[in-house]
């Protein structure tokens, strides 16, 4: 995907890296500089200068180095069109994207191939034990058939036949359908049950696919970074829920694509997932546009928790007059199907009323980092609930 580069050069002027920096990492003001501990290392002294007039950072130890963008894409792990977005978003810019759009900008013909192929292969006959998954999962056929679930044959070759000898060498890279060894093309997607997944245009770019397997691994894969798709700026089942969202309406935000369609399959229809990432600025900012207090519904588990505090520092970050989170903690490590299938959809519902503000989650993650029980540690306490508030640019 190309963006100009006038745009990115009027982009980073209107960006002030120190702002940028401090919104993720306290700063310090020291002579020309602001100095920080630096994030590519291991670093117990502050190394890294952030320079507002060259805007450009530096560290003393790695040598790590660069403008805004670049930043962002280390600190964040993200690719340069996410970083692009994410800054863009912050400025209030849009990224041109319809100026320059070009063939390789657009889906691969492909794509909508391998969606048919995958869903008719969905069936008894061809793949009885992915059936059974969904049916043990409650899914149903008709809710399998809205979310265009399909199933990839344990085969290297499977779509790559479908698809014919003559399809040329170069669509079969750029597709992200399929890997490649010593010149030799082989399906990405084997033996797992596949989800597409769109972009906010309703544009199936990518797929997810999961095991059956318990043993395989990995249990997720999605396609690899094409010109179309971008996991950290896309949301699973968000454009097919966009057109109905309110900002009243209780938008949940969990985990997994499975959640989205479990969650469709019980009645809740209202619901996106990131793709196997924690959730970015750039996804968060897409829901932000649609509803005010968005709510995350992550695994109750050790991970779903830490994946809950990381998206509140993210809103931190962004926050902005009218716009929080809200967040749901679910009990004895259940993610929200196994909760409803124990509980039921009205407990469940219950939970949703009374989310949690994003200030008690706040309270809660530095609770959790703390010793209260002595004044070393309340003050270590307070010491860590002023860094995160700290994060917050929005000055009213």
């Amino acid at each position: 995907m190309s963006i100009p580069t006038s745009f990115i050069d009027q982009l980073l002027d209107q960006t002030d890296i120190v702002d940028v920096v401090g919104r993720r990492i306290p700063l310090n003001k020291k002579g020309a500089n602001f100095w920080c501990q630096c994030p590519f290392h291991d670093d117990s002294n502050p190394s890294m200068a952030v320079n507002q007039e060259k805007q450009f950072f530096y560290c003393f130890v790695c040598q790590e180095s660069g403008n805004a963008i670049h930043f962002l894409r280390r600190y964040e792990n993200l690719e340069f069109v996410d970083a692009i977005e994410t800054l863009a978003s912050s400025a209030g810019m849009t990224v041109p994207y319809e100026n320059i759009r070009s063939e390789k900008s657009k889906p691969s013909g492909l794509v909508e191939k391998a969606v048919k192929f995958y869903t008719a292969n969905l069936n008894e006959t061809s793949a009885p034990k992915a059936v059974q998954y969904l049916k043990d999962r409650k899914i149903t056929g008709a809710t399998a058939k809205k979310f265009n679930i399909g199933y990839a044959q344990d085969k290297w070759d499977g779509l790559l036949n479908h698809l014919g000898a003559d399809t040329p060498s170069q669509e079969l890279d750029e597709s992200g359908l399929f890997s490649k060894k010593d010149s030799r093309f082989y399906d990405r997607f084997r033996g797992r049950i596949i989800f597409p997944i769109r972009d906010i245009r309703n544009r199936v770019v990518g797929f997810g696919g999961r095991v059956i397997n318990a043993e395989d691994q990995p249990k997720y894969l999605n396609s690899p970074e094409t010109p179309v798709f971008h996991k950290g700026g896309l949301l699973y089942n968000f454009s097919k829920i966009r057109p109905n969202i309110k900002n009243n309406d209780n938008l949940i935000v969990v985990e997994g694509y499975m959640d989205v369609v479990s969650l469709a399959s019980k009645g809740l229809h209202n619901s996106v997932a990131p793709l196997g990432t924690a959730l970015t600025e750039t996804q968060l900012n897409l829901l932000w546009k649609e509803t005010d207090s968005p709510i995350i519904c992550f695994d109750g588990d050790k991970a779903g928790k830490q994946a809950s505090f990381r998206a509140s520092e993210i809103a931190l970050k962004l926050l902005k007059p009218n716009k929080t989170l809200r967040f749901i903690n679910l009990p004895d490590n259940l993610d929200p199907d196994d909760y409803i299938k124990n509980n039921g959809l009205e407990n469940f519902n219950k939970y949703i009323k009374n989310a949690s503000p994003l200030t008690v989650i706040i309270w809660d993650s530095c609770l959790q980092e703390s010793n209260i029980e002595t004044p070393e540690g309340k003050a270590g306490f307070e010491t860590l609930l002023r860094r995160k508030l700290n994060l917050i640019s929005d000055k009213s």
